[in-house]
Formats: C-alpha cells, structure tokens, sequence
C-alpha cells in the first residue's frame, strides 16, 4: 500500500480495519487486508479479475452498477482501494 493511496483511504473513511502503518510524517495510515476492502465496498462489489498484461490492467475490481463502476490498480488490494474510493465519492 503506498502513502497516497493509504491517505486517500483515511480522508474516504476507511478506519475500521486491523492494519496500520507509521507513515513519514508520523501519521497512522490504513493497509487494509483484500478482505477488509471488499466488506468496505459492501453491496457494491461485485468481482476481482487479472488482466493481461501489457494489454489489459493488472487487476480491475468490478461493482454496482456494472456499466460504471469499476476500478483498476497493479495489485488487487490497490484495484478494491480504488473501487472503494469510487464508491465513496
């Protein structure tokens, strides 16, 4: 989980979770488990997929409703974080 999306998680309200890390400026960011982010997307997720690479994304986290709502990231946790700030905005 790299800083900026960890800080974008705590400003959305991603606060309930197990995993924390001491970021630079001494600030407790989030590192959510895959789990933990796919229950904080709620009824709102719906699958994870892997693309291939280098002609699809690395990973596309789907919701609802399905014509809109997705998100992509290089790993699955980063893809459902991106799904869930989608989600909360």
């Amino acid at each position: 989980m790299n800083y900026n999306l960890a800080k974008k998680l705590k400003i959305a309200g991603l606060t309930n979770i197990r995993h924390w890390f001491n970021a630079p400026d001494n600030e407790m960011l989030p590192e959510p488990l895959l789990e933990e982010l796919i229950e904080a997307c709620g009824d709102k997720f719906c699958e994870l997929s892997k693309g291939q690479k280098p002609i699809d994304h690395a990973w596309t986290a789907q919701g609802y409703p399905i014509e809109t709502m997705y998100a992509h990231g290089d790993t699955p946790e980063e893809a459902v974080s991106n799904l869930y700030l989608k989600i909360k905005s």
